[in-house]
């Protein structure tokens, strides 16, 4: 008796798992997640203060934005951003997937790949001794753009210092 009790329960319980699953996909297909009223993106980067010419320094960022709401596909606006899913609030490691600007627009900015590259980080290098200014945008959610960051530029050490060498000696015998 009590085993047929407990297979009684224990069937009634997964017919309720059934159902709960069924309606959450069915809430899930009806609805998407949107941005809270006005978007409040914030992304923070991390870069050296300084480097020599041709030395690849490593470029890290983070996003972070407002908590997403969830509301019926029938309720978006034409064009209104929206996610089949609910994204993270907060996201580390997004450099690769931003876009990069420097002044001067001289800078190399390496493409990751898994070849030879950590896929968290963006590299670049500056080809002439120099201060410069990086900036990153992200164009998800929203756009969202980080202030000016400066960094200064050091001649590499094997690099010309620009002053002509002196010949070079030999030993005269007599």
């Amino acid at each position: 008796m009590k085993a047929t009790k407990i297979l009684a329960i224990s069937g009634v319980a997964c017919i309720a798992a059934v159902l709960a699953y069924i309606v959450y996909r069915q809430l899930a297909q009806e609805t998407v997640w949107v941005v809270k009223d006005q978007y409040d993106g914030q992304l923070h980067c991390d870069i050296a203060k300084s480097a020599t010419v041709g030395e690849w320094v490593i470029l890290d960022a983070t996003l972070s934005s407002d908590a997403w709401i969830r509301v019926p596909k029938t309720t978006l606006n034409d064009g209104q951003l929206s996610s089949p899913t609910k994204p993270r609030e907060f996201t580390e490691h997004v450099a690769p997937h931003l876009q990069w600007q420097t002044e001067p627009p001289t800078a190399e900015i390496k493409q990751p790949s898994s070849a030879d590259f950590d896929l968290k980080f963006r590299q670049i290098r500056f080809p002439e001794p120099g201060d410069y200014r990086i900036r990153a945008i992200s164009h998800w959610p929203y756009k969202t753009t980080t202030n000016w960051m400066s960094i200064t530029i050091a001649p590499s050490p094997t690099e010309p210092s620009g002053e002509p060498e002196p010949p070079p000696t030999r030993d005269l015998k007599p």
